[in-house]
């Protein structure tokens, strides 16, 4: 029998452009990330999973004065029918 555990690691990123608009604060708004996401993953029945992340930044570039996480995590459970 297969374990019902399984580790998973994501690479993410994201580029960010300047806000723009009447109301748009372009000097304080944009940037590069880049996230490493390592998590696991649980196999409860053949047609239901339950998974989860956390999320660290391993680079952050942000333009002007922005907040930005330190960490975030990510669970959910996925089907199939």
């Amino acid at each position: 029998m297969l374990s019902a555990w399984y580790g998973m690691l994501l690479l993410n990123g994201q580029i960010k452009d300047r806000d723009r608009g009447p109301e748009a604060e372009p000097e304080d708004s944009g940037g590069s990330f880049v996230w490493l996401s390592p998590g696991l993953s649980y196999a409860a029945t053949r047609r239901a999973r339950a998974y989860g992340f956390v999320q660290l930044p391993i680079y952050q570039r942000v333009n002007g004065v922005q907040l930005t996480a330190s960490w975030a995590a990510s669970f959910g459970i996925t089907t199939s029918f």
